[in-house]
């Protein structure tokens, strides 16, 4: 029995991907996200869950911090930062698909001890 009609919202569902502009998302792909407080420089994550409930799509998130979103006191501890370095994160939240910018690549360089994942990423075209 569907639940159009009957004033009821759409029952939430996991999905395994969705398509905004023209691009394929799925979980596990890494993406930029709009930042209101500084556009040219987006926040980064990776997708965990797709949920879709009626048209609205929402993606559970893992976000990846710069060194100048982590505290003073930890980033003492860090060994010199290079440019683009962000820090995997166990930080995760819900974001509407409409904040996502684009796909963007993360790759491992190296990993801090009772830290975090360092990792570089690029912007895909």
């Amino acid at each position: 029995m569907s639940s159009e009609g009957s004033g009821q919202e759409p029952a939430l569902m996991s999905c395994q991907s969705f398509e905004q502009d023209g691009v394929l998302y799925k979980c596990g792909d890494h993406v930029e996200l709009r930042n209101p407080a500084a556009v040219n420089q987006p926040y980064v994550a990776r997708i965990k869950e797709i949920h879709r409930q009626g048209k609205s799509v929402s993606v559970l998130v893992q976000w990846y911090y710069r060194s100048t979103d982590v505290l003073p006191q930890h980033v003492r501890s860090l060994p010199e930062v290079i440019e683009q370095e962000i820090f995997e994160t166990l930080h995760q939240d819900v974001n509407d698909r409409e904040s996502i910018i684009g796909k963007c690549a993360v790759h491992r360089v190296r990993k801090i001890p009772s830290f975090f994942i360092v990792s570089k990423f690029e912007a895909r075209g």
